[in-house]
């Protein structure tokens, strides 16, 4: 492990690593994600005795999920969707956190409360399942060639591991 301005970030240490556990953690600072207001009064503590000495501060999951809603990416959707389908997350909560993020910005904050919506409301008789994809949501979102992540890094630019020619 190695320790950074405060923040403690596990690579390669074999503790979140993709082949052990199917996915990668990595621990970031609070400036790097868009979160809402009183987020961090709603952290969950994560220590037991694997964590010892140390612990974990982990967001609420409508916390992450707005979070990560607001970087809108596909694979950010696809983790929301797939929270909302399995229960474990609720939509309408969500979307109030979402709007509360100010960082946002009039336009992305609009896109991603339609995309919310979709989820709340259904569109001509259907519910929406992760299986739909953003292109077919017709009079929500009109997207430009290049598909959803296209129409994302032109409202909102592009994003911090991302430079502007991808």
């Amino acid at each position: 492990m190695r320790r950074g301005t405060g923040t403690w970030t596990a690579r390669k240490s074999g503790l979140f690593d993709l082949p052990t556990f199917g996915y990668y953690g990595q621990g970031v600072e609070a400036r790097t994600a868009k979160l809402p207001p009183g987020w961090r009064d709603r952290l969950i503590l994560y220590r037991n005795r694997n964590t010892t000495p140390g612990r974990g501060l982990c967001l609420e999951r409508h916390d992450c999920i707005a979070s990560k809603l607001a970087a809108f990416r596909d694979k950010d959707r696809e983790f929301a969707d797939a929270l909302f389908a399995a229960g474990l997350a609720d939509a309408s909560t969500v979307r109030e956190r979402v709007a509360q993020i100010e960082e946002l910005g009039p336009k992305l904050s609009e896109v991603v409360l339609a995309w919310l919506d979709a989820r709340l409301t259904p569109l001509a008789g259907r519910n929406l399942g992760s299986e739909d994809s953003l292109d077919e949501l017709v009079g929500i979102l009109p997207l430009p060639p290049g598909g959803t992540d296209a129409f994302i890094r032109e409202i909102r630019g592009p994003g911090p591991n991302e430079d502007s020619a991808s």
